[in-house]
């Protein structure tokens, strides 16, 4: 199951990112009002991260704490996201909130899925190893 929610993460992180750095202003335009350098940034961050989770995908075993480096970009994406919300910062218009509040539920689900089947249970017995 591991690998299914890596490679989820990585499509997700694929759209968005091709998204955000093919289609920049676009999106700016229906986000609100974030600065175009922040969204092209994150749109290659996004690139490069869902290379790192196909590859990632791909091995035959994981290692637990490789798996936490995108559980903890996970929880970022949707901290990141709440305090945007929070903070009323550049999330604007009702369709970019419901948008924002879509997508950081389910990138929250991946890292909880990713988490529970990766991490949880195995980080104590990879350090007695």
């Amino acid at each position: 199951m591991l690998r299914l929610f890596l490679l989820a993460n990585c499509a997700s992180c694929t759209v968005f990112g091709i998204l955000f750095l093919l289609h920049t202003e676009r999106s700016v335009a229906f986000i609100g009002t974030p600065p175009t350098i922040i969204v092209s940034v994150l749109g290659a961050l996004l690139l490069l991260n869902a290379a790192l989770l196909a590859m990632t995908a791909l091995r035959w075993q994981h290692v637990p704490t490789l798996i936490m480096f995108f559980v903890f970009g996970d929880v970022g994406w949707v901290a990141l996201t709440i305090g945007c919300l929070a903070l009323d910062l550049w999330i604007q218009g009702t369709s970019a909130i419901l948008a924002s509040i879509t997508i950081a539920t389910i990138v929250g689900a991946l890292g909880y899925c990713q988490y529970l089947s990766g991490v949880k249970g195995k980080l104590s017995r990879q350090a007695s190893v």
